[in-house]
């Protein structure tokens, strides 16, 4: 059996939490935490981590759009996605959920607009 340790990020808490494993990388146990959230992250971090990408993109118009993916990506995908996305350059007026990326990085995920911007 191996252990690892890491720290939730779903909140401000940032619960200090001990994953373990079988010899297989199975996740048998979470320790720690104060709330039964914790022990998810655990278990989803310790495997195939996929977070959101969430930044803000350049308007046409000298504005900021806040931009997110709209479906969690592999972790080590972030710095790639994030540097595809502090390239865009968005035309205004632009809706909630508007597409501005399709399939960043080739993840078959695209980045959409997080905010409704005239």
């Amino acid at each position: 059996m191996t252990k690892r340790e890491l720290r939730c990020s779903l909140c401000m808490k940032r619960c200090p939490l001990v994953v373990s494993f079988d010899g297989q990388g199975k996740v048998l146990s979470v320790d720690g935490g104060q709330c039964p959230r914790g022990a998810r992250f655990a278990a989803a971090e310790s495997g195939l981590p996929k977070w959101t990408a969430t930044a803000t993109v350049r308007c046409e118009d000298g504005g900021k759009l806040p931009v997110k993916t709209k479906e969690p990506i592999p972790k080590e995908l972030m710095d790639d996605v994030m540097q595809k996305i502090g390239q865009i350059c968005v035309k205004t007026p632009i809706e909630e959920g508007e597409v501005v990326l399709e399939n960043v990085c080739n993840t078959g995920v695209d980045v959409v607009a997080d905010a409704t911007r005239k």
